[in-house]
């Protein structure tokens, strides 16, 4: 077993022969797999991996490493055809997956109330589906031509060998160091390894150097991939749910006591409530400063989001009652991936938490919706902001630091121990 350092699309028209490569790779799971299967959110017991999946990991990452030397989506569409397939032709290279273990699945109500893994998980929470425990095991076929006949540029004019042997090897490296299988890879779930992906800081520095991430942070070393998964997601989680006023005690209507934390810090909360012109008495002071209300950081950090007030769902007037559920969505989009990848990483020897952060897309507008329900009347709300990373405005809040997010997301994790990985 090898360690790694319109119509229907034609069928190749040569078999592996002389000048193709065929590897064999053990792939282990190491923490929680989420979905994987053909119905999203579902793990598949017969078949939990499967080779269509892979592809489409692998062409992520392919664009992510080999992606950034063309100078124009063109010319990297045009490359990314050539090695992975489009409508018209179909992908050299093939992907087949053999002899996986059996899988065990857990209610995500089991993992700790309100601990990182819940927090990866909250998707599977809300909608009562169970994940694959950690464990499972399959090996994976990879085999292709060591080069095809292609052009250097769109036109056409000038023909070339493309290495395809070294251009999958760097995806399938990229994969195993910093991706996973199923839904929710970017918090780290169906996290892999392989026995050849034990990483030098050098290689961490090379993927700096060539722009594959804009930071990269690691921990001291774990006593195993678990632990250093949930501490991943944990100063993440913190980061995003922190910052919050001081504990206090909230009477339910049933006579209940509750100790809950205090109102939060960030601005998105304030700015809800300064858009729709809804909130209680309690909240009609801002808590964060003035300058930066209609501020929304943490959009950078993924979308959507869903803001959930607790006394949002009150049949009373606006004027005396926090917003119903609002969800923020990227302007004319439904989702925005959160450029930042929490997850376990074997760096010589031993297992540490990693924090990776993507090139961020660039984010300039956000779209607002929500309903509420007052004097039986039912009303929905649509409105639109402007956001941008270097809001200098939004930088004066607390949790900021007078920093753009990623940059007080990564001073942050710092201060909980992480070291920045050089160039």
């Amino acid at each position: 077993m090898r360690s790694i350092g319109s119509k229907p699309p034609a069928k190749p028209e040569s078999n592996l022969g002389d000048g193709t490569f065929e590897e064999t790779y053990r792939i282990s799971v190491v923490t929680p797999m989420f979905g994987g299967g053909v119905k999203a959110g579902e793990v598949d017991g017969k078949h939990p991996v499967r080779g269509t999946a892979i592809r489409g990991h692998l062409r992520f990452w392919w664009r992510a490493t080999c992606g950034r030397k063309f100078s124009s989506s063109q010319e990297l569409y045009h490359r990314e055809s050539q090695i992975w397939g489009d409508t018209e032709k179909a992908s050299p290279v093939r992907i087949s997956v053999s002899k996986h273990t059996s899988i065990e699945t857990k209610a995500v109500d089991r993992f700790k109330n309100f601990g990182p893994e819940q927090y990866a998980l909250f998707s599977a929470k809300q909608n009562g589906q169970e994940v694959a425990t950690e464990g499972l095991s399959f090996d994976l076929n990879v085999s292709a031509p060591d080069y095809i006949d292609g052009y250097q540029d769109i036109k056409k004019t000038t023909p070339i060998k493309v290495s395809v042997r070294d251009e999958v090897l760097c995806a399938l490296r990229a994969w195993l160091s910093f991706g996973g299988i199923g839904s929710r890879t970017r918090r780290g779930l169906g996290a892999l390894h392989n026995d050849g992906t034990d990483l030098g800081e050098d290689y961490l520095s090379n993927c700096l150097s060539d722009g594959v991430f804009a930071s990269v942070l690691i921990s001291n070393p774990k006593g195993g991939a678990m632990a250093a998964w949930r501490d991943s997601v944990e100063v993440y989680r913190s980061f995003r749910q922190g910052f919050r006023g001081a504990i206090h005690e909230k009477v339910l209507n049933n006579g209940k006591v509750l100790h809950v934390p205090g109102r939060t810090f960030w601005p998105e909360a304030d700015a809800i409530r300064d858009i729709t012109g809804c909130s209680t008495p309690k909240h009609s002071e801002p808590i964060v400063p003035n300058v930066a209300r209609r501020s929304f950081p943490r959009a950078h950090l993924g979308l959507p989001i869903i803001f959930q007030f607790v006394d949002g769902d009150k049949n009373r007037a606006r004027s005396d009652r926090d917003p119903s559920p609002t969800t923020i969505k990227p302007s004319g989009a439904e989702r925005m991936s959160s450029p930042i990848i929490t997850r376990p990483i074997f760096v010589d020897g031993s297992w540490r938490s990693g924090l990776f952060l993507l090139p961020p897309p660039f984010l300039r507008a956000l779209d607002l919706s929500g309903k509420w329900v007052s004097h039986g009347r039912s009303e929905e709300f649509k409105d639109s902001v402007e956001t941008s990373l270097e809001d200098t405005k939004a930088m004066n809040c607390k949790p900021m630091g007078g920093k753009n997010v990623f940059d007080a997301f990564m001073a942050y994790a710092k201060s909980q121990g992480f070291q920045e990985v050089s160039r």
